[in-house]
């Protein structure tokens, strides 16, 4: 699958050190969620049933502390017990693999043979450091594998559940939080940016909220600024703290695309404004928005909103190519704001992304507004976009990249669910890395794209 047209959508941009694209990752993901990190065997008991804490639904939140369930020495809240079922000394959703006859498959040897082979072949031919990939079969059979390295210096192998700076994904926490918003009656998507935001951009009172989230606005994309060179600056001074304001400006000293709805152009100074718009209107920072209303209550505990430069532990160590390979895993991620500054790990995005389609986080109006699509290509359907969402054929997900340190895919194709990170974009391929990696499994399972 191509990525979007420099004509119709942002582009790679050559810096003096990095070429950065900056995209939403998000995925459909209908069905019960799970990942596997192996087939070691359990020593640990099952239980009768892994709906520990019986709200009818095995997810993740079995796995997280209860009310009812103390640490008699420190008085907080204990995990359930016996719920490290894979051992690792980490109650996550890595646990849920094996927990229960007929929860979750794993794929048969020659399956995961063949998406192994593909991940190391499509890894050597992008050439970076190392990835991940997380493959959902659909009868629910899971596979999950790694390759490459995390830490070049120490040569220390890639590992499942890592956390990534996560690009563009945090476009699906922007949107839904947006939307949420909408169904609240704090906001409308058809009122227009000047009445929240009064004197954001010059043309504000022709843009709607919808078409932020659709990128239909026209607003120039701050990424793709050449006087001066945004990716330069950044390049060049990688500790610097940026305000939201101070990236729409860098918006506004260029051109428009287009007049407000006449047509679609990627910009990652919409979903700038759209976390603006959510702290206008709730009187709290986004970081403490998103925490609230989606990472505390879905139990993602590998999941931030990135507000220092330094990455959490746990992390994968993130790279960037110029003439060599040169370490970029701390970089003040103020620059990328509510349309790419949140940290994850593929377990809670497949939990985040199995809430999304399950539609649990939105009322039925909400849901059908995030999956009504525009087309990016006139005259063609081959290449549509939601609030939120890329239609690629028949794939909906999609691509992202945090150049410093990360690049993802993430997937729903012909009931197959295709999650990829990596922890550098290419030095030569023009394009995504992750999704390079996804269009190379998709071809060794021979499924069609369109």
């Amino acid at each position: 699958m191509k990525r979007f047209k420099a004509s119709v959508c942002m582009s790679p941009v050559k810096a003096a050190i990095v070429a950065f694209v900056l995209a939403a990752v998000v995925i459909a993901f209908p069905a019960v969620v799970v990942a596997a990190v192996g087939a070691r065997p359990l020593s640990l008991p099952l239980p009768a049933s892994p709906d520990l804490n019986r709200d009818g639904i095995v997810n993740v939140t079995d796995l997280t502390p209860v009310r009812s369930s103390f640490n008699s020495t420190t008085g907080q809240p204990a995990f359930n017990r016996g719920a490290d079922f894979n051992a690792d000394g980490i109650v996550d959703v890595y646990d849920l693999v094996r927990w229960g006859q007929g929860f979750s498959k794993t794929m048969d040897p020659e399956t995961q043979a063949l998406l192994q082979t593909t991940l190391n072949s499509a890894l050597a031919d992008i050439a970076v450091p190392g990835a991940t990939m997380t493959v959902v079969r659909p009868d629910g059979a899971v596979w999950v594998g790694v390759a490459g390295l995390s830490d070049t210096a120490n040569s220390t192998p890639m590992a499942p559940g890592l956390k990534f700076r996560i690009g563009s994904v945090t476009k699906t926490f922007t949107a839904v939080l947006i939307l949420q918003l909408v169904q609240e009656g704090s906001l409308s998507l058809d009122q227009t940016l000047e009445s929240v935001l009064p004197g954001a951009v010059p043309n504000g009172s022709a843009i709607t909220i919808r078409q932020l989230l659709n990128h239909t606005s026209g607003v120039f994309d701050y990424i793709q600024a050449q006087n001066p060179n945004f990716l330069v600056g950044i390049g060049s001074d990688p500790l610097r703290k940026w305000t939201p304001q101070e990236l729409v400006a860098v918006a506004n000293a260029n051109v428009p695309y287009f007049a407000p709805g006449a047509g679609f152009h990627y910009s990652n100074t919409n979903y700038v404004l759209l976390g603006m718009i959510i702290e206008k209107v709730t009187h709290r920072t986004y970081a403490q928005e998103v925490t609230s209303r989606f990472i505390v209550p879905l139990g993602l505990r590998n999941t931030s909103v990135a507000e220092l430069p330094d990455m959490p532990a746990g992390s994968t160590h993130g790279y960037v190519y110029a003439t060599t390979w040169y370490e970029c895993t701390n970089i003040d991620p103020s620059w990328a704001f509510a349309t790419g500054n949140i940290v994850s790990s593929t377990g809670d995005l497949l939990v985040w992304l199995n809430t999304i389609m399950q539609g649990s986080l939105l009322d039925a109006q909400r849901k059908a507004d995030q999956f009504t699509f525009v087309r990016v290509i006139p005259d063609s359907d081959i290449l549509q976009y939601g609030l939120g969402l890329e239609k690629q054929g028949l794939a909906v997900g999609h691509t992202g990249d945090f150049v410093f340190g990360g690049q993802a895919a993430m997937y729903e194709l012909s009931g197959w669910k295709f999650i990829i990170l990596t922890n550098a974009s290419p030095p030569d391929y023009e394009g995504f890395g992750s999704e390079y990696i996804l269009s190379m499994t998709r071809q060794a399972l021979g499924l069609s794209a369109v």
